[in-house]
């Protein structure tokens, strides 16, 4: 009888299980199975357990042996726990029977892939069927109700994700069609209502955010979409991620702002510290510009400076204005300061080096700086070929020294033998060679 409990029990926990699994977003699921469960198991239980007691003579046991023992005074609190437990076993394969068929009831009517479902059913009702027939064969019609329980039982937990509720997911494809035609008030209202199926959808808050920067130019209502959706504690990190580089974007793109830009890779930064998108956005921060007119800078195109050894290139000796100095140190001074915050900027520290030696006549200054580039590991054969170019340039025009010259142009060769470099330093040493011998002759 024990075992008959425990099995019972077994069908109903796993009754309990299916159940809670089978959620609906439309009821208080699990209050709708406690009430079942008091109303369909507890209450029966209490009620037979309780007119068995036979409290009254008006009122007697339904069981024999424990009216009979209570009539002649003799023990019977044993046969009353027998009673109660073969009636909970009753109760209990009942409770389950009746939950599988409503469960599988539900199911059928959620089911969206009908033909499946009723595959599956078919399949596993065979198997679980035939266990059930051979438990009423062997022990008789009483066992009805733990047949049906066994019957139902694997059909329910094999079809329950074809009852599967999922949430309507938004679509902004009429959005993004308004867009493109330019009705971008009929594109806004498309993707509010979209969002109204799903309120933390972060696409659509990010097409709000985007309708708001590039149609509409709204600097504050695009910035407070991004606000609040690095605000949402649902927002994922990488979503918080995109958006504020997107933002970012946006700020330099568009308004021209680099300190916008560079307050939305800071909300970032405070919102995840120590992440890896913090120390991207760090990165990124350091590479915006200073002022407005870093940026302005960034925004004019760069001259080609043509290689420092080119035969067709004869670099012109620099000539120093003494009114021009004033702006040329300023400009140095904030080279340094970017420099002080990333040491491996390689442009920063290249301009530097240029403003050194052809604007200040600082040569010596001019080469320790483009040496620093060359030491370092990032850069390529054909970058360091170049400074080294450079660097032999100015020891030949700034500071007349041959001698120094030709040994740099020896070290491109012999450092960065593959580069265009040094060919080129090849080429002019043979020349110079030619020029001395030409020059002995004459003599």
């Amino acid at each position: 009888m024990i075992l008959l409990l425990l099995i019972a029990g077994a069908f109903c926990f796993c009754g309990s299980s299916h159940w809670l699994q089978l959620d609906s977003k439309t009821a208080s699921w699990e209050q709708l199975l406690y009430q079942w469960l008091i109303k369909g198991l507890a209450v029966p239980m209490f009620i037979w357990a309780l007119v068995n007691l036979g409290l009254t003579r008006g009122f007697p046991p339904f069981v024999p042996e424990i009216v009979e023992a209570q009539t002649h005074h003799q023990p019977w609190f044993l046969f009353w726990i027998s009673t109660v437990i073969a009636g909970a076993v009753v109760v209990g394969f009942a409770w389950a029977a009746l939950t599988y068929t409503w469960l599988f009831t539900v199911i059928a009517g959620r089911a969206q892939e009908k033909f499946e479902f009723y595959v599956t059913s078919t399949l596993v009702g065979c198997i679980s069927g035939s266990a059930a027939l051979v438990v009423v064969y062997c022990f008789g019609p009483s066992t009805a109700a733990a047949a049906v329980a066994l019957f139902l039982l694997p059909i329910v937990h094999c079809t329950l994700h074809y009852a599967e509720v999922f949430a309507p997911r938004p679509s902004y494809s009429k959005a993004v069609a308004r867009i493109k035609f330019g009705k971008y008030t009929e594109a806004e209202w498309a993707v509010i209502s979209e969002l109204e199926k799903s309120e933390k959808d972060f696409d659509g808050w990010m097409l709000v955010a985007e309708l708001y920067a590039t149609k509409y130019r709204k600097m504050t209502d695009t910035a407070q979409v991004i606000l609040d959706i690095c605000n949402d504690p649902n927002t994922q990190p990488i979503q918080i991620s995109l958006a504020c580089h997107k933002l970012a974007d946006w700020q330099l793109e568009i308004w021209e702002n680099p300190d916008g830009a560079r307050n939305a890779l800071e909300l970032l930064c405070r919102k995840l510290p120590g992440s890896h998108f913090a120390r991207m956005a760090q990165q990124r921060i350091s590479k915006i510009p200073r002022d407005d007119k870093e940026f302005e800078e960034r925004k004019t195109p760069k001259a080609v400076r043509l290689p420092s050894l080119s035969e067709e290139f004869t670099p012109p000796v620099p000539k120093f204005d003494p009114n021009a100095r004033g702006v040329a140190k300023n400009e140095a001074d904030r080279l340094v300061d970017k420099l002080t915050e990333d040491p491996n900027d390689f442009e920063a520290r290249e301009r530097l080096a240029g403003v050194f030696a052809e604007q200040l006549n600082k040569a010596d200054l001019a080469i320790e700086q483009l040496n620093l580039l060359v030491d370092l590991a990032d850069p390529s054969d054909e970058q360091k070929g170049k400074w080294l170019a450079q660097i032999a340039t100015w020891e030949l025009h700034l500071k007349k020294n041959p001698e120094r010259f030709r040994e740099v142009l020896h070290r491109i060769i012999h450092d960065y033998p593959h580069t265009s470099h040094a060919f080129a330093a090849q080429r002019r040493l043979y020349l110079m060679e030619v020029d001395s011998l030409l020059l002995d002759k004459s003599v």
